[in-house]
């Protein structure tokens, strides 16, 4: 059997079903390169009694056929990050599991994409589509991010825009570090997108999560502890229900 199995976001998201799961489990998994772990989480699972074999994204998508094998013998666990099927890169796990005609147990948990959505206080009805906004390199500066997020705003919806893991999945972009990047896009796509307040996330799901609304100056300025986790929401067109609650996020 191939347990995949959802972290949550943070400590004690980890569900009953997934903690029977591993307790089973003879070889336990775990990747966080597509979400960053905190040390708190990765030390509660070395509780657990299992030897926890850490995963590089090579690993997953190079060797899925000789990772996945073993569960034809064995109770084998992947732990994931959020929930185990959002990433399409664990979709592969699956699809091989089955052709290779291996039982495959899902253990859904919270994902960035409910937590974040129903922490912004925006109706989730009216989000568009999420897009990500990507490190930028010398030779790599996409601004289809953007573009995304202005389309959305021209449908009178909200964008849930994630940031780029970065540092071996060590944390994402930085809130300055992102909103310069889409100052630096909207320079070269000579328009200005964001011209209203914006929601900051950090650690959602986690005891230090933060949020803040305000303009992407005002959050360009603010500090940082303990946080590794940021993305943002940006807000189409708010209803009047919707504005009562954002303000109680204001600085």
């Amino acid at each position: 059997m191939l347990f995949l199995i959802g972290l949550g976001l943070g400590p004690g998201e980890l569900t009953l079903n997934g903690l029977s799961s591993i307790k089973k489990s003879s070889t336990v998994f775990i990747e966080n390169y597509t979400t960053p772990i905190s040390k708190e989480y990765i030390n509660f699972l070395n509780t657990l009694g299992k030897n926890i074999i850490f995963l590089e994204r090579k690993s997953m998508e190079d060797s899925a056929k000789e990772l996945v094998s073993k569960a034809k013998n064995e109770d084998i666990a992947v732990l994931i990050p959020g929930d185990p099927l959002i990433a399409t890169t664990h979709h592969l796990l699956f699809i091989v599991a089955k052709n290779l005609s291996i039982n495959v147990k899902v253990c859904h948990a919270s994902s960035i994409f409910s937590s974040a959505i129903a922490e912004s206080r925006l109706d989730i009805y009216k989000f568009g589509p999420t897009t990500t906004i990507t490190n930028w390199s010398e030779k790599y500066k996409p601004t289809s991010f953007l573009e995304n997020i202005e389309r959305n705003i021209q449908n009178n919806q909200h964008t849930l825009l994630l940031f780029d893991i970065i540092n071996d999945g060590e944390r994402t972009l930085y809130p300055n570090e992102a909103i310069s990047i889409i100052k630096k896009a909207e320079e070269k796509l000579q328009k200005k997108i964001i011209t209203n307040h914006v929601i900051l996330l950090a650690n959602v799901g986690c005891e230090d999560q933060v949020l803040f609304y305000g303009t992407l100056d005002e959050i360009k300025k603010l500090k940082f502890n303990t946080q590794n986790k940021f993305c943002m929401v940006v807000p189409g067109k708010i209803s009047f229900a919707e504005a009562e609650l954002l303000e109680l996020l204001k600085f």
